[in-house]
């Protein structure tokens, strides 16, 4: 990985070469960061939230939940005649945007 003090010289000769380093960084980072991410999802209990805390959360109207549940944006839960969302799959819809 490169140091931030560390950053190399680069001409028009060495940029194709520095280029294909950072990709390679940023894809080691990416797959770091997804693995975490999956980590962190798989060991943390399950929020489910009503739909007025999701607006709540999200700082907008209840219709607008709604709107994004029909449009596949938020996916939602039934039990009996109650609607929930889980709360990790809202903060990765926020993530997704």
């Amino acid at each position: 990985m490169m140091e931030k003090n560390n950053i190399p010289k680069v001409t028009y000769d060495t940029l194709p070469k520095a280029i294909e380093n950072i990709w390679q960084e940023i894809l080691i980072l990416k797959k770091t960061l997804s693995a975490y991410t999956n980590i962190e999802h798989n060991n943390i209990q399950t929020d489910y939230m009503t739909p007025k805390e999701v607006a709540t959360m999200l700082k907008c109207d209840l219709s607008t939940v709604h709107n994004w549940q029909k449009k596949g944006k938020l996916k939602k839960y039934l039990l009996g005649n109650r609607a929930y969302y889980k709360r990790n799959e809202v903060e990765d819809a926020l993530k997704a945007v």
